[in-house]
């Protein structure tokens, strides 16, 4: 057998996946109830990353519940002891006040057995709120009580905790009405305004801001070409500086991208990674990365173009990217082969692209798994997310999809070089001569090192056909 022909059935039998082909474990945690009248028992349109402390997820629903203004929830990982920790209260009227807060679309955070999150409609004044509980549901705490003007108003993005304090954008309000940052520390004291947004700069922050050392980083939905921009600012609010500005679009496309959206910037290395909605190649959204200085800045794949809002990736990516090593996973909104959207992997240099699952067609706005996915988290080899919309309830779902591992094979002189991620918790390398018998698999040493962020072990080929796997 020649080199080349060994290296395929090396890769085939461990279990290398084409970037056609999907993983398929997917579970359905949680549907949400049928809305009735306005209200439901547990929630409608879950908005956000979810957050997971222990064997626990964390995570906000937009809408309903019995005063159709959302809830905060708690779930298993394994979909059992779904509980509403917090259902948001009545508002006076349809655009009214209440005490807590209304559509909390930003999700929460976890520090310790404290959940933090942001409303972006109601409270005491009317904007929104800051807020704390328990992990339990208990102790629930308005932190600051947005008040419009230089105070900031009705936000949607998350909070982030950086040497000790909160931070976090409002998408109006601040000085000249354009969105603000803000800070606070998380017993609500010291509450400041960072930067208000000018128009040149940015308006409109949807995004969920990232940190990495003393700087913030973020993104502005509108503003500077009108079409988004990019910046970094130090945690006290000094040294604001705007690192991208999206370009104008031609016949709705450009190089790269408009209109980031929910989510944010992610940190991997000394790289950001970001999502914006529209643009790109084909008007459908993009992929990227920059530096931190804003250099660099590399559209690593533009989402193709979709007849009928069908295509083979998706269109509009929402929510953070999450990296992985050299793995990034996203969701987009909408498009893929049903139009209910895409989960979908890459590698941080943009090469090997793959959908690793797409949501199914929906009934009368129901289906098994859920549409509109916003954003996933990893944790174990297993992404969870939520859906907006769909599930059994046509109010959303809460889901996990079990990624496995991927273990590539290459060759140097007469050793082989197999190489798979450092997440792979559980999974052990293992090889064996003999396909016909179960048994015959052993563990490979030595122990794998760690290179360019993989695990990988070199193994000299002895000359017969040796079968490699992952396993646990």
């Amino acid at each position: 057998m020649s080199l080349r022909n060994r290296l395929v059935v090396l890769a085939l039998m461990a279990g290398w996946l084409p970037a056609s082909c999907p993983a398929q474990t997917f579970t359905s945690l949680h549907s949400f109830a049928p809305v009735v009248s306005g209200t439901n028992a547990d929630g409608d349109f879950p908005y956000a990353q979810l957050a997971r402390s222990g064997n626990v997820l964390y995570g906000t629903t937009y809408n309903a519940a019995a005063n159709s203004n959302g809830t905060v929830f708690a779930v298993n990982v394994d979909g059992t002891g779904f509980t509403n920790l917090h259902v948001f209260s009545v508002r006076s009227g349809v655009f009214g006040t209440n005490s807590d807060g209304a559509w909390s679309g930003s999700g929460v955070i976890v520090s310790g057995n404290v959940l933090y999150g942001t409303t972006g409609l109601s409270g005491p004044s009317h904007s929104g709120t800051v807020y704390a509980m328990n992990t339990d549901g208990s102790s629930y705490t308005n932190l600051h009580v947005f008040g419009g003007n230089n105070d900031g108003a009705a936000t949607l993005a998350g909070l982030v905790l950086a040497g000790g304090r909160l931070y976090g954008n409002s998408q109006s309000g601040g000085t000249n009405g354009y969105g603000m940052i803000f800070g606070l520390n998380p017993d609500g004291s010291a509450y400041a305004n960072l930067h208000s947004f000018s128009g040149s700069d940015g308006i409109q922050p949807l995004a969920t801001l990232a940190t990495w050392g003393t700087n913030l980083f973020g993104e502005c939905s509108g503003g500077g070409g009108t079409n988004g921009t990019i910046f970094r600012m130090n945690t006290n609010g000094t040294g604001f500086t705007t690192l991208h500005v999206f370009s104008n679009l031609i016949s709705g496309t450009n190089s790269d991208g408009k209109f980031p959206y929910l989510g944010g910037l992610i940190v991997n290395g000394t790289n950001l990674f970001g999502t914006a909605r529209l643009g790109g190649a084909n008007g459908n959204g993009v992929l990227f990365r920059m530096n931190m200085d804003g250099s660099g800045f590399t559209n690593l794949h533009s989402f193709t173009a979709a007849t009928g809002f069908t295509n083979a990736d998706g269109v509009y990516p929402s929510g953070s990217l999450y990296s992985s090593g050299n793995t990034l996973y996203g969701t987009a909104a909408g498009g893929g082969p049903t139009t209910n959207g895409t989960v979908f992997a890459l590698n941080t240099d943009g090469s090997g692209f793959k959908v690793i699952y797409h949501f199914s067609h929906a009934s009368s706005l129901t289906n098994a798994d859920g549409a509109v996915p916003i954003s996933v988290m990893l944790s174990s080899n297993t992404l969870y997310g939520v859906a907006h919309s769909g599930g059994s309830g046509g109010s959303g779902a809460v889901f996990s999809l079990f990624v496995p591992p991927q273990l590539s094979i290459s060759f140097s002189g007469t050793n082989a070089i197999l190489i798979w991620p450092t997440n792979a918790d559980g999974f052990a390398l293992q090889s064996s001569t003999n396909l016909s018998d179960s048994t015959a698999w052993s563990a490979v040493s030595p122990t794998p090192v760690n290179l360019n962020g993989q695990n990988a072990v070199i193994n000299p080929m002895s000359g017969g056909l040796t079968f490699y796997r992952l396993a646990r």
